[in-house]
């Protein structure tokens, strides 16, 4: 403390500070207990089981809105009816409150619920793991949650044809609210 009053947090712990005040017939005393924390100053999401693309990955990049104000964010990729975990941990070791809340800006596309999200219908929105003592601490994904295509066929006139010609097939995807519908082809 200074001679002002001023107090400065120097580390971790508490101090008491007093203050007093000597007139010409009686001193005043007054004590206060000041305790310093550490605050959270940064929060790691543990990526390895999470399914995260750059937004301009070909298997999201068709089916993201590309007007969205999340397209620098990490793509969270969830189907709809799954859940998935997250773990987190929050940064220093040493700080006082080390809790987060896992938040989604829209329950109807993604539900949070402690350290885990489900999927509820196709679409995008903000998945965002928050210090609770520090809420300007945060990580951020954008979500997007797909229906998964269920069946691939293909589809064609004709199975055979002779040297020199061409044929173009086609695919069907079902179902037909699948979100990710655009097949690669190749041959051996």
């Amino acid at each position: 403390v200074d001679d002002d009053g001023m107090i400065y947090g120097v580390g971790k712990g508490s101090a008491a500070i007093t203050a007093t005040l000597k007139g010409a017939k009686r001193t005043w005393t007054a004590k206060l207990t000041v305790t310093c924390a550490r605050a959270v100053t940064e929060v790691q999401v543990s990526q390895d089981k999470l399914p995260l693309y750059e937004s301009h990955d070909p298997l999201v990049a068709d089916v993201l809105d590309p007007a969205s104000e999340y397209a620098d964010l990490p793509v969270l990729v969830l189907r709809v009816g799954k859940s998935q975990t997250i773990s987190a941990t929050l940064l220093p070791k040493d700080a006082n409150n080390r809790k987060w809340t896992l938040t989604t800006s829209d329950p109807e596309i993604v539900k949070a619920s402690g350290t885990s999200f489900t999927g509820k219908r196709a679409g995008e929105c903000l998945v965002t793991v928050q210090s609770n003592q520090n809420p300007e601490v945060f990580t951020a994904y954008r979500a997007l949650v797909v229906q998964p295509v269920t069946k691939v066929k293909i589809v064609s006139d004709e199975n055979s044809l002779y040297v020199g010609e061409s044929l173009m097939l086609d695919a069907t995807v079902s179902p037909d609210s699948a979100t990710i519908r655009q097949v690669k082809w190749t041959s051996d």
